[in-house]
């Protein structure tokens, strides 16, 4: 039976009448659509790159000097973010690599490049005269109770708990790692990592060397009798970074890279083993 005939009545007379009205008219088939426009091919694909809260002022300037001598426009730098907040965005696939801070006996990375070193450091405004700190005036100074030049007791300023400088400090001895937890509780991160490099005469802030030398901000550094550890700074990517990232790690890993580094005010990190 042919298939005409197999189907339904108010099938065939629909079928009948567009026939008939198309011979009637002397219709054309429709020309077929014309092809969409393809999408303007991109040169390279743009890299995201984001510093945490630590690491965002030597980001900036690293990114700068890469554009400057290699030419890559398509590096772009977010808006600095704390750590967590980098993590969640690299694992969402929202940045491309976070520069991040971390205590140099920390677990390695798995996908990462360690690119600078710089130490954790308490530091003073110019009024204020303290030059060291011994592990129990840390420990009070964090609790609240250390006095200052004029009675009152000193401020200090401290960042989150899992801040890494904090932690290089708590892991040296027990009574400053419990002050420090305390303060932590206490205070809270500060909205921004240089506003602690503006204290005032009653204010002592935690920061780190490199951050010091690169912004040039006139404080005291402070020394204390603590052997610290140091701070790393890593490059993190997924595992797979793209070629223009992969153009980045090689400046870095150049002489002037290397030299830019240095100049900013920050160590080079030791080869590797």
């Amino acid at each position: 039976m042919p298939a005409f005939a197999a189907r339904p009545p108010c099938a065939r007379l629909t079928l009948s009448l567009a026939a008939t009205l198309c011979l009637a008219s002397g219709c054309k088939a429709d020309p077929p659509p014309p092809p969409l426009d393809a999408p303007a091919p991109r040169a390279e694909a743009t890299v995201r790159l984001a510093g945490d809260g630590l690491a965002g002022p030597l980001t900036e300037n690293l990114a700068r000097t890469f554009r400057d001598r290699v030419g890559g426009p398509n590096l772009e730098v977010e808006a600095p973010l704390t750590a967590r907040g980098a993590a969640r965005a690299l694992e969402a696939g929202l940045i491309d690599a976070v520069v991040q801070v971390l205590p140099a006996d920390a677990p390695t990375p798995p996908h990462g490049e360690r690119i600078a070193r710089t130490r954790p450091l308490w530091v003073a405004g110019p009024g204020l005269r303290t030059r060291h700190l011994t592990p129990g005036e840390l420990a009070a100074g964090l609790r609240g109770t250390l006095p200052g030049p004029e009675g009152e007791p000193l401020r200090f300023q401290v960042g989150a708990a899992d801040d890494p400088r904090l932690l290089a400090f708590a892991a040296t001895d027990a009574e400053v790692g419990l002050a420090a937890q305390q303060a932590a509780r206490r205070d809270g991160a500060a909205a921004d990592p240089r506003a602690t490099l503006r204290p005032s005469p009653q204010h002592i802030g935690l920061a780190d060397s490199g951050l010091v030398a690169l912004l040039g901000t006139p404080v005291w550094p402070i020394r204390y009798g603590l052997p610290v550890v140091p701070l790393d700074l890593w490059v993190i990517h997924s595992g797979s970074p793209p070629p223009q990232l992969q153009a980045f790690l090689a400046f870095l890993r150049s002489p002037g890279g290397r030299e830019q580094v240095v100049d900013l005010g920050y160590d080079l990190p030791p080869s590797p083993r």
